[in-house]
């Protein structure tokens, strides 16, 4: 009937707005991350300059760098090198750092509070909403990296000279670096003369799972990071990188919000025994104390 024509006619145009609506929001919803059109897609060029957060995910090949400059000028490259971040008019920088020798998992970022957050166990990172004007801090003293290691020595789970137990409950590294704090270590396989484990830190102290197994009699041979936080490599290949989401970084990363770079701010700083407030204009300053302020 005529009726239930115009009522089809209606119900497909309703349809067919909310269908352009949702289309509109997601295509907008992208351009909030910073490097749009990157996402998910694997080791593409990235944009020569950023204005909001972005980190990068890159699974680390041996005989890489994790440095700006290869100072000993050999043929190694560094792994801005490799991802085509040298000539970009971004400052990037590795969230923690690895080892030449060490593959697997590393966080490169334009974002400079992050850093500073997810690499010092001690520091408070306040970030204000320039919208809601509400604040959250962020610590990031518990954020686990695993690794796995393969080292000297046939290693069980009931090892009886209690190289594990001393592993787990800290292991003296000397007395600049103290004891570190409790590890989860397992044993995955054990071989003739070597065993691969699985440990799980919340430091960064220098070169600290060689450090460890060495003070307890061992030594690894080859070491790969497979996590950090909330983040791991799934299917990327050695060399490979992408782009995290937003999503990625949040959920990862203990909920760090893709934020504005570069945008006026007070800095808070506390150091020592004074208290101090100054004014800096560029919210991705390195700062030297354990409070820092940010805007997103």
């Amino acid at each position: 009937s005529r009726i239930n024509s115009q009522q089809q006619t209606k119900m497909m145009r309703t349809a067919a707005t909310m269908r352009i609506t949702t289309l509109i929001l997601f295509l907008l919803s992208l351009h909030h991350h910073p490097c749009y059109g990157l996402t998910q897609q694997k080791s593409v060029p990235i944009p020569s300059s950023t204005s909001k957060t972005c980190v990068i995910l890159y699974h680390k090949p041996a005989d890489t760098i994790t440095s700006h400059t290869n100072q000993a000028h050999d043929a190694r490259p560094t792994v801005y090198d490799s991802i085509g971040l040298t000539n970009t008019n971004t400052n990037w920088h590795s969230i923690g750092r690895l080892d030449a020798d060490t593959t697997g998992l590393l966080l490169l970022t334009n974002d400079a509070l992050l850093v500073h957050a997810a690499t010092n166990p001690s520091s408070k990172v306040t970030l204000t909403n320039c919208t809601t004007t509400a604040s959250t801090t962020y610590t990031f003293n518990k954020v686990s990296k695993r690794y796995e290691a393969l080292v000297m020595g046939h290693i069980l789970e009931d090892d009886k000279d209690d190289m594990l137990k001393r592993l787990r409950e800290g292991v003296y590294l000397g007395e600049k670096l103290g004891v570190t704090q409790p590890a989860i270590v397992n044993v995955m396989e054990t071989r003739k003369t070597t065993t691969l484990v699985s440990i799980e830190i919340s430091e960064g102290k220098n070169r600290q799972i060689r450090r460890m197994f060495h003070a307890v009699g061992s030594g690894v041979i080859k070491l790969h990071r497979a996590q950090f936080g909330g983040i791991s490599l799934g299917d990327l290949k050695e060399g490979e990188w992408r782009v995290l989401s937003a999503e990625e970084i949040w959920n990862g990363l203990g909920g760090w919000p893709i934020r504005e770079l570069g945008k006026k701010k007070n800095v808070e700083e506390n150091g020592g025994s004074g208290h101090r407030r100054r004014r800096n204009n560029n919210s991705n300053a390195r700062l030297s104390s354990r409070t820092r302020d940010g805007v997103y």
